[in-house]
């Protein structure tokens, strides 16, 4: 057994032997669990932080966002069809076409059946060896197709077993309080609905707005993109600037306050978004307080219309084109755009035959 002071002896040999070894592993040791408290501390504070949003913002609960599962050949991504479900598919393009066909004699209308088409039609790439009946394929822009994908989808959610109640068992083992129920408006977006500004319509534009890449970029500019959703009033209520809404005057809506300052800062002196938070926040106030109860108005047109639109354009195309040419003839028939928003398309010049002006009406009759 080694004596105390001979211990202490020893030990004073190794501290002057290798003092720069036992340093060096001390300062490194330090700065170890230096790092190691400072990430606590950090990600302590960052939880902190995500709880008093989620408190806030949330109303102390996560929102999470679900789809129900449909397989895919209720919606019509496939290619391969069962003898019977060809057969099937068959039956139901005879009763939809015999039932297109009363509604046009119940409103007085001569059918055409020779306007019929088949929604099965040959694939060349279907094996050999399936049987001749079976090497067929759907028809896409067959009016029949979406009627019986629709069908499928209805008979589907009948005995589907995803169900709200289901849902409602998985979320009550996480504590759920609310389930709510998103639903895009029937109100088509840009280039069928566009917003008036400055009293006209801008139908310069033919595609959505958006100041970036990602699908974010698109719904900072819904308003002016015509791309609604609706939403649970319990979901917004920390957004609404006015909780009575039966004396308002249109659908009250909540756009972003970056699409808010690009559409509407000229007209009520709204400067872009700052950058210092303080002043971000003395922004945001102005804002509400300026655009509360602002109407904004918006004009949809009809697929008739959107092609009168595209043909005015097309129209100038050609004729700017071929204005240098001596026997160029410019369309007979050609429009203007509406002189007031959401009003009508006009006639800028008809000198269309009269076999022309029948043989258009014929062909707007077998639309």
């Amino acid at each position: 057994m080694i004596r105390p002071r001979y211990t202490l002896k020893l030990a004073r040999t190794k501290l002057r032997s290798k003092r720069g070894m036992l340093l060096a592993s001390t300062i490194i040791a330090s700065l170890l669990f230096a790092a190691l408290i400072a990430c606590i501390i950090v990600f302590t504070a960052a939880e902190k932080s995500a709880n008093d949003f989620i408190k806030k913002a949330g109303n102390d609960k996560y929102l999470v966002q679900v789809r129900p599962y449909i397989p895919h050949e209720v919606l019509g991504y496939t290619r391969d069809f069962s003898l019977e479900e060809i057969r099937g598919i068959k039956a139901f393009e005879i009763e939809y076409y015999n039932n297109l066909e009363e509604k046009y004699k119940a409103a007085g209308v001569a059918y055409d059946k020779s306007a019929e088409t088949s929604v099965i039609i040959p694939d060349i790439f279907k094996s050999e060896s399936l049987p001749a009946e079976q090497r067929v394929t759907i028809d896409r822009q067959s009016p029949v197709a979406d009627a019986w994908f629709a069908k499928k989808l209805r008979d589907y959610s009948i005995t589907a077993p995803n169900t709200l109640q289901k849902l409602k068992e998985l979320g009550s083992t996480y504590g759920a309080s609310g389930y709510y129920i998103q639903i895009q408006t029937p109100i088509p977006p840009l280039p069928s609905s566009r917003l008036i500004i400055d009293k006209k319509e801008d139908f310069s534009v033919s595609e959505m707005k958006r100041d970036g890449p990602t699908s974010y970029d698109s719904l900072i500019n819904s308003a002016y993109n015509n791309y609604y959703q609706f939403q649970d009033d319990a979901l917004l209520q920390r957004y609404l600037l006015t909780k009575d809404t039966s004396g308002l005057k249109g659908i009250p809506v909540i756009i972003t306050s970056q699409e808010a300052s690009s559409l509407f800062g000229k007209e009520f002196d709204i400067g872009k978004e700052p950058k210092d938070d303080s002043e971000k926040r003395i922004w945001l106030k102005n804002i509400q307080e300026k655009l509360n109860g602002h109407i904004y108005q918006a004009c949809t047109r009809n697929s008739a219309e959107q092609t009168l639109l595209t043909k005015i354009q097309r129209d100038y195309a050609e004729i700017q084109n071929n204005k240098d040419i001596k026997d160029y003839k410019a369309p007979s028939l050609q429009h203007l755009h509406p002189a007031t928003p959401c009003g009508d398309i006009t006639i800028k010049q008809d000198t269309r035959t009269s076999a022309e002006k029948q043989l258009q009406a014929k062909a707007e009759e077998q639309q």
